[in-house]
């Protein structure tokens, strides 16, 4: 049996021809989904839904670890990030909450930080990015009255020592082309990547819908558009070139 494109997704035609779609899922409540399916406002509408749905957070005694997280989520801090930050952040959150969601934030020390933040060590990157998330925590318990300090703040990260990823050279594109003909999907990603110049973020995103009279658009999660129509706005025109 084939496997749905996009599960727990129920599409109903009213009486007057029109198509609405919905995100049901059994003991969460039913989510409307922008249409169409597959474009950028539905799959982030989708996407959104359905990591609500799958949190473990659920109805959270006040002052515990599962609920600062549930203020987190309501917060504007949150709900302003990019929906590719908010999938990292999540993941994290959740590991964090199913661990000691039912624990006191007041209880929460530098020591117990300190170990936490330790035992990633062998990750470096992740135990910075959980140290840096947990901190954003406490500043939200501070806010609510939940804490007077941020005991993070004292927790140094791990230090990293890292030489980035190497650009691929001529040659291997050439071997990973010759071993992914087209018309496959690492094939497809690979030109995705390669010919677009987009983050991964926005690559996963890409559809037919996107493609018009030749002309692959898509509006990018990160990017300032904001900043950067206003230099071009300033920017003189007597010239092909900006």
């Amino acid at each position: 049996m084939r496997r749905k494109p996009y599960p727990f997704v129920h599409s109903i035609v009213d009486r007057y021809g029109r198509t609405h779609h919905y995100l049901r899922r059994r003991g969460f409540p039913s989510v409307t989904l922008p249409g169409p399916i597959g474009s950028r406002q539905f799959l982030e509408a989708y996407q959104a839904a359905l990591a609500e749905a799958s949190s473990t957070v659920g109805r959270a005694a006040s002052g515990t670890v599962a609920a600062l997280v549930k203020l987190y989520y309501a917060s504007p801090e949150w709900l302003t990030l990019a929906l590719q930050s908010q999938r990292t952040y999540r993941n994290i959150l959740e590991s964090f909450v199913a661990e000691h969601g039912d624990k006191s934030v007041r209880a929460l020390e530098r020591e117990h930080v300190k170990a936490m933040v330790n035992a990633k060590a062998a990750t470096p990157a992740a135990a910075n990015k959980f140290r840096k998330l947990l901190s954003v925590l406490m500043r939200v318990a501070i806010d609510t009255g939940w804490r007077d300090d941020n005991p993070v703040t004292t927790v140094k990260g791990i230090r990293t020592k890292s030489d980035g990823f190497r650009t691929w050279t001529d040659e291997e594109i050439a071997a990973f082309r010759a071993r992914h003909q087209v018309g496959t999907k690492p094939r497809l990603a690979l030109e995705l990547l390669l010919c677009t110049g987009q983050r991964r973020g926005d690559a996963v995103l890409m559809g037919y819908q996107h493609l018009k009279n030749g002309v692959l658009t898509i509006r990018q999660q990160k990017t300032r558009i904001e900043e950067l129509q206003a230099c071009l706005n300033a920017a003189p025109r007597d010239h092909l070139t900006f």
